[in-house]
């Protein structure tokens, strides 16, 4: 059974939940939450697309093409961080691992929850607990003295995310184009 809610509360839940995650991920110097925090963005993002179904599609379109713009943006703001941490110019720390697996968990849990159907909750559940168990993964290489294993799960998380956005605003939004030139 899904989370009843409005387009409205959607779209504020949304934005509160990755400012959350994003806002820890900054406050503990946390780059595993700034790209879960994108991830979010994106999955919520695909919510709402079917919260607010069926639409006109040109609107469907439209959103696609600047969600999967702003995805993009998203991924390239990802590899500078990663970049400017290797440069020195933004300390990464991995002290808060456990903190930072919580928040993913949750912010998985909540994502799940709220979908449509079974189908598509048990679907989003695997996805973050993929997501739980890489990051975890990484902050335990991290510890055992590979500190780079964080890096190459945010590495992964930006590439999923950059290749995911470049099919929205290429593939979702011009067939949504196309289906509003036929009506």
């Amino acid at each position: 059974m899904s989370i009843p809610i409005g387009t409205s509360a959607a779209w504020l839940v949304s934005l509160i939940l990755v400012a959350a995650i994003t806002a820890a991920g900054f406050a503990w110097h946390e780059c595993v939450l700034l790209a879960a925090a994108a991830a979010a963005a994106y999955r919520l993002f695909l919510w709402r697309m079917d919260v607010a179904a069926p639409m006109d599609g040109w609107r469907a379109a439209l959103r696609c093409l600047v969600a999967g713009l702003l995805g993009m943006i998203s991924a390239l703001a990802l590899v500078a961080l990663v970049v400017s941490g290797f440069a020195g110019l933004w300390s990464m720390s991995h002290q808060h691992a456990t903190s930072s697996l919580a928040v993913m968990a949750v912010a998985g849990v909540l994502i799940s929850a709220v979908q449509l159907n079974n189908a598509r909750r048990w679907s989003e559940a695997l996805l973050w607990t993929l997501l739980v168990f890489g990051a975890a993964a990484g902050f335990r290489g991290a510890d055992a003295g590979y500190l780079l294993l964080p890096c190459l799960f945010v590495a992964a998380v930006t590439a999923w995310l950059a290749r995911a956005s470049w099919g929205l605003a290429r593939d979702s939004a011009s067939e949504c184009f196309r289906a509003s030139q036929r009506m």
